[in-house]
């Protein structure tokens, strides 16, 4: 299950309650770092028994938390990849193809917009940036993940085949080309436009994995 936490004040007030959902086996986490990774962590590392730093190649512990009698499988993911600051828009920016000329045209647009006449929050430039991309496409306007489908984005590149084996790995996808997965994401809407099925072109041993994912 894919479930949105609406940010990441949400996630620190829901965590507690979800790790202690007996049934679960395995969890992933996957947050924005914003301004700075090291402060998502360190909030992260008051609640879990995690390392010092996080793993570049997303990080994945066992943990035999209070009132649980399995161990909980935990996997952490902070966009845009474990050590640069930024969001979901940052780790999207890496699959655009190499030698895509309309990119730079966007992020000259948006720079060209007087500060006092910009809607969007600074933080959010990333977003203005690549959704204005998005929005010159063939289909304009779709989403992040119809972007995938429609090979506007490359998924083959080695930033999110790092992802993909991560999410592999955490729910051993390579046992089987199906798996319900529980999945925590402070940011929904750009992930994926199916609440049910969620393709991922991986190479984890399968050529391809669905994740079947059940409504929140």
């Amino acid at each position: 299950m894919i479930e949105p936490q609406g940010g990441i004040d949400k996630l620190k007030e829901k965590l507690p309650t979800r790790l202690k959902k007996s049934e679960m086996k395995r969890l992933g986490i996957v947050v924005d770092a914003d301004e700075k990774v090291s402060s998502i962590w360190t909030f992260l590392q008051g609640r879990l028994d995690i390392p010092q730093n996080p793993d570049p190649a997303g990080t994945i512990v066992d943990l035999q938390l209070p009132g649980r009698e399995q161990v909980l499988t935990v996997g952490i993911w902070i966009m845009p990849n474990n050590v640069l600051p930024g969001k979901l828009e940052d780790f999207i920016r890496f699959l655009v193809p190499e030698g895509d000329t309309l990119i730079k045209r966007a992020k000259d647009c948006i720079d060209q917009i007087p500060e006092s006449e910009r809607n969007f929050k600074k933080k959010d430039k990333i977003k203005a940036h690549i959704h204005t991309w998005l929005a010159w496409q063939e289909n304009p306007g779709i989403s992040l993940a119809s972007a995938i489908n429609n090979s506007y984005l490359d998924a083959r590149v080695p930033q999110a085949q790092q992802f993909i084996e991560w999410l592999c790995n955490l729910f051993s996808l390579s046992n089987s080309p199906y798996a319900v997965v529980d999945l925590l994401v402070t940011d929904l809407q750009s992930v994926t436009d199916n609440p049910r099925i969620c393709n991922s072109p991986g190479n984890c041993k399968l050529p391809q994995y669905r994740l079947r994912i059940a409504n929140p």
